[in-house]
């Protein structure tokens, strides 16, 4: 997720967080989990 926030122009991992969240309304493991199932 890393390499993706860095390719779309997100300098912060902790803001790119926060973004994340705000869209898909969970953090990016229980994201993750959650499209394995």
């Amino acid at each position: 997720m890393n390499q993706v926030a860095s390719e779309v122009g997100f300098n912060s991992h902790s803001y790119f967080d926060k973004c994340f969240i705000k869209q898909y309304g969970v953090g990016q493991k229980e994201y993750i989990a959650a499209k394995k199932h």
